[in-house]
């Protein structure tokens, strides 16, 4: 009965150790049919074609490869290329000179059916900045260079160019009055700091002693960019530029440089007026740019009329009455000569307002530009600016020492012209 019984346990077993094995066979079998169908699809070639994602032109030598440089080719002389044992997931890097690199898997490779569009990318290079007659590389010049563009001297809405280096902040300007203003850079004034336009200087160490007005007879409102060179510039400009240069750009003409434009000129107009409550001013500009392959032209002209500038009524405790202006001479000319009468201000709002120190200035620029090849262009310029006398202010309000009557009657500037 023992042995009988251990031959019906050893039955019962049999079976289970049987089922055991063509279980885990059944498995593997599934595995391995889905992995040769995963394989089969994942790491057949695929045929890519780079084009230009604008004119369709193909790319040729565009270079293509993995993370891991696994898989790397670049493409024939008809922008194709085949990819070929990368897997399903796998990343590919498309990368062209003057175009965004693009990161593609392989799986969206297989949905584009190969086809590859490559955007241009704009590259940003170093800044170029005007020294003497010469452009250099920003980062090729031994001095500290500030540069304003025009976008910002739109931006704080200067009323003249020397308002505009006011508010740059590096570059401190002395008024003696509205119309007026000297640069000062570390210190040395307008005789040590060497102004120059488009490459023309406008000063020299002999000039004048002491402060200079010249650089309000520009027109900021045709500036491509001033720079601003900090330091000694002796060795590009000579013992004139001590203390440092402020060069002033103007804008040159621009012209048709698309070969494939349908184009064959290009005419920009900019315009603006502008009126200011502080001084009264009426601002109007104008400025006209015709352009084609071979040449261009600029014009530019811009009318200001200044008035009275109203000075702020806080002033502090100790000087209650600083800069008011209580009574002022007018001038009337007669047949004979001029009579001076003094003019006793009544209402007590316009103490603040600085009489007689409005003015009016008129600029004209016209540029030409020829380029007959592209590397070789010429260019003419001429540049007009006038205005009328411009009033100094502190003399103005300057009394007799031993009476309160004043000292002048008439004090000004100019008028300015330069050409």
């Amino acid at each position: 009965m023992n042995s009988l019984k251990r031959k019906r346990n050893s039955t019962k077993k049999d079976p289970i150790t049987f089922r055991i094995p063509w279980q885990l066979l059944l498995i593997f079998s599934l595995c391995f049919i889905n992995s040769k169908v995963y394989s089969s699809s994942s790491f057949s070639d695929i045929q890519v074609i780079l084009t230009d994602a604008e004119t369709g032109e193909s790319l040729i030598g565009a270079h293509i490869f993995t993370d891991d440089l696994s898989f790397n080719t670049v493409t024939d002389i008809d922008g194709k290329a085949t990819l070929s044992n990368l897997g399903f997931r796998d990343i590919i890097n498309f990368s062209y000179t003057g175009y965004r690199t693009l990161r593609i898997p392989v799986y969206e490779i297989r949905q584009m059916k190969g086809r590859i569009k490559m955007e241009v990318e704009a590259a940003i290079l170093s800044g170029a900045v005007v020294i003497g007659r010469r452009d250099d590389a920003e980062e090729e010049i031994p001095y500290i260079v500030e540069r304003i563009s025009s976008k910002e001297i739109k931006f704080t809405n200067a009323q003249t160019s020397v308002d505009a280096l006011t508010k740059n902040g590096e570059v401190y300007v002395q008024k003696s009055q509205m119309g007026g203003g000297s640069p000062i850079i570390r210190g040395f004034e307008a005789n040590k700091v060497l102004l120059v336009v488009d490459g023309v200087r406008m000063n020299n160490a002999i000039y004048r002693s002491g402060h200079l007005q010249n650089a309000i007879t520009i027109d900021n409102s045709i500036l491509e960019q001033v720079e601003v060179i900090h330091g000694p510039g002796s060795l590009l400009y000579g013992s004139d530029a001590m203390g440092g240069v402020i060069h002033f750009r103007s804008k040159d003409p621009k012209l048709l440089f698309e070969k494939d434009s349908k184009k064959d000129y290009i005419m920009e107009t900019n315009w603006h007026t502008r009126y200011s409550t502080a001084n009264q001013e009426q601002s109007i500009h104008l400025d006209l740019n015709y352009g084609s392959r071979k040449w261009g032209w600029i014009m530019s002209g811009s009318y200001n009329k200044y008035g009275d500038l109203r000075a702020g009524s806080k002033r502090p405790d100790e000087y209650p009455n600083f800069g008011q202006r209580k009574h002022y001479v007018r001038t009337t000319f007669t047949k004979f000569e001029p009579v001076d009468e003094v003019i006793e201000k009544g209402n007590e709002r316009d103490f603040d307002k600085q009489s007689t120190t409005g003015y009016t200035q008129l600029d004209f620029l016209t540029k030409l530009r020829i380029q007959p090849k592209e590397n070789l262009y010429f260019i003419g310029n001429f540049q007009y600016s006038t205005s009328t006398g411009v009033p100094r202010y502190d003399n103005l309000t300057d009394t007799l020492d031993f009476i309160d009557k004043l000292k002048w009657s008439e004090w000004s500037y100019g008028p300015q012209q330069r050409l």
